[in-house]
């Protein structure tokens, strides 16, 4: 009876982990790998005000639950809750990643774009997203996957 509490609170982080995974991967993926590529069929004219408008949006629906998912991996790993505690390990270190390039390489193009847009920045967009952040996210994809699969299955951690 002593373990109900810390069993109920072991699969609430993990269910809230995995949510959250799963959501910021479809996120990421429409505005990333759709939304980018349709801002080039913007006339210039028009993007900044469209693009500062999304802007705002973007921060409550992809980088507060990008650091919310971070944050609970990070209390996953610290508190060794998930048996697997390498994978954790790796999904943290790949968030961690993702949100440094957001914050280094796409946060300043986005930037350029509000105040000088061109075709130029948009295709540089693209392409340092498909470079260097799709393949942490795909990465990161699968990972959460593995991670679940052996939650479910229960097998155990080789390397722990």
């Amino acid at each position: 009876m002593k373990d109900r509490p810390h069993v109920f609170w072991k699969t609430f982080l993990l269910t809230a982990y995995f949510m959250v995974s799963f959501y910021n991967f479809g996120t990421l993926v429409i505005e990333n790998d759709v939304n980018y590529s349709t801002w080039l069929c913007i006339p210039l004219h028009a993007f900044p005000s469209y693009h500062m408008e999304l802007e705002k949006r973007l921060f409550v629906v992809f980088m507060i639950p990008l650091i919310v998912q971070g944050t609970l991996a990070f209390v996953l790993v610290i508190t060794r809750t998930s048996r697997h505690q390498t994978l954790m390990i790796l999904t943290a270190l790949c968030i961690v990643y993702i949100l440094a390039e957001s914050l280094l390489v796409q946060v300043p193009i986005h930037a350029k774009l509000n105040t000088s847009p061109s075709m130029d920045l948009l295709e540089e967009l693209i392409s340092t997203h498909r470079l260097y952040r799709l393949p942490a996210e795909i990465i990161l994809f699968f990972l959460t996957g593995i991670l679940l699969f052996r939650h479910l299955i229960h097998v155990p951690d080789k390397t722990n």
